[in-house]
């Protein structure tokens, strides 16, 4: 997409652009949030995980595979029970790792998404409620208050190389390479796992009561319980600094970070859209309402599945981009010249793409909507005069 803003003065108005792929010719609805495209029955979903063409979801001891290939119309191709209840998936490299309770670590073969194999297993001593992946270690979050790493690198053996100790129980895990964060208690515990027979704890973000977490790039999203979306900078792991923060009412249960924008689950209040693309400065987008009690989300394709409890999973399409001018103008100038502000949008995708122009004043918002068909444009001159 192309900005242009004409010669113009600085003024008390900005205005702000927000993309959408179309999947289907739905109308935004209440607080400028996409609707949810469709949703899913499979009986109780408090796990999800997702590539572009599958999902997997736990349902209680049961991890079903669903065809997502058509937003619209979700459906289950394929089923595996397990022996105990799931409490965290993930895919990877065509496996799905799978954290089921007193059942350990189950690891899945999805080569054959209707027919999923269970391959291997691991489940000593390790009550397990979380998993996270990097290389060929997964990281296995155990009750036992402790983080177990497992050589995956052959899925039918999975066998532990070391393990370290994270007081208050393990209930949320995530790997960034050779770093571990893990939610300990109410805080967060970092582990450093480059000798992964030898992890270490190297430091600890204790200012919130975090409850779940997403990490992209140096930086780590935060879902704090009382305390909503709080942004960490983790380029030196062992001395976390808060860049960020955007406080939500509720409590926020989990968290997904794709593209510009963080998804924030909070419990019985749906899901938080807030544009993090400036992370000293996020800003909310809107509020998706949803049935039941919303847990994990999961981010693919454009579009975001979200573990909806008993009331199953929701898949929602999700905001492409969102740009800011922070300025605008429509004023008259010398000898008959008029200072204003345009916009070129260019829609460089294979999809429709719907456009909303949102002109924020101190007193109100005003919105121009439209459409902008595959490599089209749209000119909008003067938008403060347009709207």
């Amino acid at each position: 997409m192309n900005l242009r803003k004409s010669q113009g003065i600085r003024s008390a108005i900005a205005f702000s652009i927000i993309f959408f792929n179309l999947v289907l010719s739905r109308p935004l609805c209440a607080q400028d949030c996409p609707e949810m495209l469709s949703d899913l029955t499979a009986g109780p979903v408090h796990a999800v995980a997702v590539t572009e063409a599958y999902s997997v979801i736990g349902s209680g001891s049961v991890m079903r595979v669903l065809d997502v290939s058509v937003a619209a119309a979700p459906k289950v191709i394929g089923e595996l029970a397990l022996p105990n209840t799931i409490s965290d998936i993930l895919i990877t490299n065509g496996l799905v790792l799978a954290a089921a309770n007193a059942a350990g670590l189950r690891v899945i073969d999805l080569a054959s998404p209707s027919n999923p194999v269970e391959i291997g297993f691991l489940d000593d001593r390790c009550w397990a409620l979380s998993v996270a992946v990097s290389g060929t270690y997964a990281f296995v979050g155990c009750s036992s208050n402790e983080l177990r790493i497992i050589d995956i690198s052959t899925p039918w053996q999975p066998h532990e190389v070391g393990a370290v100790v994270t007081p208050g129980g393990p209930r949320r895990v995530a790997a960034m390479g050779d770093i571990v964060f893990v939610l300990a208690g109410s805080s967060l515990q970092i582990i450093d796992a480059s000798t992964p027979s030898a992890p270490f704890e190297i430091g600890t973000y204790t200012d919130s009561y975090v409850y779940d977490f997403a990490g992209k790039g140096n930086l780590l999203y935060v879902a704090a319980r009382r305390f909503g979306l709080r942004i960490l900078d983790v380029t030196t792991p062992s001395e976390p600094v808060e860049v960020g923060f955007y406080d939500t009412p509720g409590h926020p249960m989990g968290i997904a970070v794709s593209g510009e924008f963080a998804y924030l689950t909070i419990r019985n209040a749906g899901i938080h859209i807030i544009d993090v693309s400036t992370p000293l400065a996020p800003r909310g987008i809107c509020q998706m309402d949803t049935p039941g009690f919303v847990s994990s989300v999961a981010i693919s394709a454009g579009r975001a599945f979200v573990a909806l409890g008993d009331a199953g999973l929701g898949v929602f399409q999700t905001p492409n981009h969102i740009y800011w001018l922070e300025n605008a103008a429509h004023l008259p100038g010398l000898f008959g010249s008029q200072w204003r502000t345009d916009v070129v949008a260019r829609n460089k995708g294979s999809f429709d793409a719907s456009i909303e122009i949102r002109l924020h004043s101190p007193d109100d918002v005003r919105q121009l909507a439209t459409s902008i068909s595959p490599g089209g444009q749209g000119i909008f001159e003067d938008v403060v005069g347009l709207l």
